[in-house]
């Protein structure tokens, strides 16, 4: 059932994503550039992470891994950058699923990945990697990383202007976090 709804969710998120774009890129060995979008930050969809989610039968964590780590660092300045690493990430994850079959070194890149992010959608992908960790990393330090991620993300819907009031109504959504915590 969860993966029905995360597979849902994932399919409105490609279909809201849908534009016009410019660009006949083919995966991992053509630079992305010259791009149209609707909005600051959406990602275009012919972007090589919206097609491995898409023909998501056809590629694996590692291809994905590899993209993330190669190819990624290179649309930086790109606006739509934060977005493309979150999606990433929760692919890795959700659809993947990174936290059963990478190494523990793998898994812990990502979280420190998304630590590094002002904020987290995908907050479930999160809690999953963190309890992957279990034995990996001491309880402190995943206890360090949950309460982080939970503050981060409550500093950033409070600080926002756009989102202003929001956390009220999305905290619950990250309580998980604190679970994981033992809060």
């Amino acid at each position: 059932m969860k993966n029905s709804l995360f597979l849902l969710g994932l399919a409105w998120l490609l279909l809201a994503c849908h534009a016009k774009q410019e660009s006949n890129i083919r995966i991992f060995d053509v630079p992305i550039e010259n791009r149209t979008s609707d909005f600051k930050g959406k990602i275009p969809t012919d972007h090589p992470v919206m097609l491995m989610t898409m023909e998501k039968s056809k590629y694996t964590w590692a291809d994905l891994d590899r993209y993330y780590r190669d190819e990624l660092p290179r649309e930086k300045e790109k606006d739509y950058y934060a977005n493309v690493k979150n999606t990433a990430f929760s692919v890795l994850v959700g659809v993947h699923g990174l936290a059963e079959k990478a190494p523990k070194e793998v898994i812990a890149f990502y979280v420190e990945e998304q630590s590094a992010m002002p904020y987290t959608h995908a907050v479930e992908e999160y809690v999953t990697c963190l309890d992957a960790l279990r034995g990996y990393w001491p309880d402190d330090k995943i206890r360090q990383y949950a309460i982080g991620r939970y503050e981060k993300t409550q500093s950033y819907y409070q600080n926002s202007t756009v989102l202003q009031g929001e956390w009220e109504k999305k905290r619950m959504q990250y309580a998980p976090l604190l679970a994981v915590a033992g809060e």
